[in-house]
């Protein structure tokens, strides 16, 4: 019934011993028109909202972390250029919330990121999730991006590809039980026209 991405107010009969709630009301907060007409936002608001559905699980209110999805959808709504680095502005922005943010406190000319652990090492990790040097460097100075400074960088397809790779590779390593994204071909054919 409603958009993906729709922010909504709801009223709902809450019964504290069953799993399925009785929804008494519903209406849409904040209009996304935008995001409803433009074909590459239809396709980041697809892929944002199976993303988020795999990824957030708790159930316990999270004020932080609805501020920080609602200010997300309503820049997508608004954003006019730099939309291609915004799914990776935002992945990168939720694991934050997540608990689950890179530390870049051990960052180096010559470390390499360890996926596993978060972190950057001086020496290359015993296990295969770990990015080269060069990956590396790219991802010390990509975690500067923000929805404000995301236009300016400039990132070929090849490159956006390779980073929600490591990206996704990086939430698997650490949400539990995290598919493959059904939607994210189809965000990828779209961002190749656009």
């Amino acid at each position: 019934m409603f958009f993906p991405l729709s922010i909504l107010n709801l009223e709902v009969e809450h019964f504290p011993l069953r799993d399925i709630q009785r929804l008494k009301e519903a209406e849409i907060a904040f209009p996304l028109h935008d995001m409803s007409m433009n074909i590459k936002k239809v396709s980041l608001s697809f892929f944002l909202s199976e993303f988020l559905s795999l990824v957030l699980r708790e159930t316990e209110r999270n004020e932080l972390l609805f501020d920080f999805l609602r200010n997300s959808i309503e820049t997508l709504e608004a954003t006019e250029k730099g939309l291609g680095n915004f799914h990776l502005t935002f992945m990168i922005g939720l694991t934050r919330f997540l608990g689950i943010y890179p530390s870049m406190e051990n960052y180096t000319n010559d470390s390499f990121f360890d996926l596993l652990n978060g972190e950057f090492v001086s020496h290359t990790p015993l296990h295969s999730h770990f990015l080269s040097k060069t990956e590396s460097s790219y991802l010390h100075r990509f975690q500067q991006i923000n929805y404000g400074n995301m236009h300016l960088f400039r990132l070929s397809h090849s490159e956006r590809n390779t980073i929600i790779d490591t990206l996704l590779i990086y939430y698997r390593l650490h949400v539990w039980d995290f598919p493959a994204l059904k939607s994210l071909e189809v965000l990828r054919e779209v961002s190749a026209k656009a």
